[in-house]
């Protein structure tokens, strides 16, 4: 077979192709990463508020009014560079996808999907 120019240009197309959508891929597995470390953020932060009595009212370890948790998203949004209403979107997002809908978190999880 001849290796001809067109072959060559054809051979670049495929490669560049290719490597699109494992880079797409690789986002959207990046994208799962980033949504699963945000809800366990935001347990390991609500269990910590939890055990530190933020949010009792009353008794010795009242701590005031604040939530457990509360600012888990304000938190968040910083390491994220987010604003915090994305981040607290993306937690209840991924709680609701992962406890409804496994087999699209799966999916998500893998590459196969995206956030989009």
């Amino acid at each position: 077979m001849v290796d001809t120019a067109a072959h060559r240009e054809a051979a670049e197309v495929a490669a560049a192709r290719d490597f699109l959508a494992s880079a797409r891929r690789e986002a959207a597995v990046a994208q799962a990463k980033v949504a699963a470390g945000s809800v366990w953020y935001a347990d390991a932060r609500i269990a910590a508020d939890r055990s530190a009595g933020v949010g009792e009212t009353k008794g010795p370890t009242a701590r005031g009014r604040a939530r457990p948790g509360e600012f888990v998203a304000d938190e968040a949004s910083v390491v994220l560079r987010e604003q915090p209403w994305q981040v607290r979107c993306l937690i209840a997002r991924t709680r609701r996808l992962r406890v409804s809908l496994p087999g699209v978190w799966e999916g998500f999880v893998r590459g196969e999907l995206d956030a989009e």
